[in-house]
């Protein structure tokens, strides 16, 4: 069990660090090796090839950044593939959904006041809705005067 285990994490770091190479751009490559010999170097030391491709090639990188590492696991600027970066920096615009975007939810609460400031408008020019324009009605003595009560002689 032990061996088969070993012989898969061999042929997939060898794999990681082929095609890893094989994306690399020509002029970030470590130690100015030339492309076709770091191919070579992974494939022939197998696994240590590899291995020693990863470790040299991130170390690299670390270094072009000032120390930061690259989250991504597969990196190269000219990578079909774009990962999202952890930190976005100021120049990019960041995408926000409309109720995560604060200007957004400012201006529906704006619109909301707005709205509700012209109701509230409406509502005191026609008098509608005021509770002390309402005049209160007596149903009940209307209905006493017409109908004969049952006291009331026939």
């Amino acid at each position: 069990m032990f061996r088969v285990i070993l012989v898969i994490l061999t042929v997939a770091i060898t794999i990681f660090a082929l095609a890893d190479c094989a994306r690399t751009p020509s002029n970030e490559l470590p130690a100015k090796i030339p492309k076709a010999l770091w191919l070579l170097l992974i494939l022939v030391f197998t696994p240590l090839g590899g291995l020693g491709w990863i470790l040299v090639s991130r170390v690299m990188q670390a270094e072009a950044r000032g120390g930061q590492l690259n989250r991504g696991i597969w990196y190269s600027n000219e990578s079909a593939i774009k990962l999202p970066s952890r930190s976005q920096t100021d120049t990019e615009p960041r995408i926000l959904a409309p109720d995560d975007d604060p200007e957004f939810l400012w201006k529906l609460e704006r619109d909301l006041q707005r709205k509700r400031r012209e109701q509230q408008r409406a509502t005191d020019e026609t008098g509608w809705g005021r509770d002390d324009t309402a005049t209160p009605t007596n149903d009940h003595e209307d209905s006493a005067d017409e109908a004969p009560s049952a006291d009331s002689p026939s």
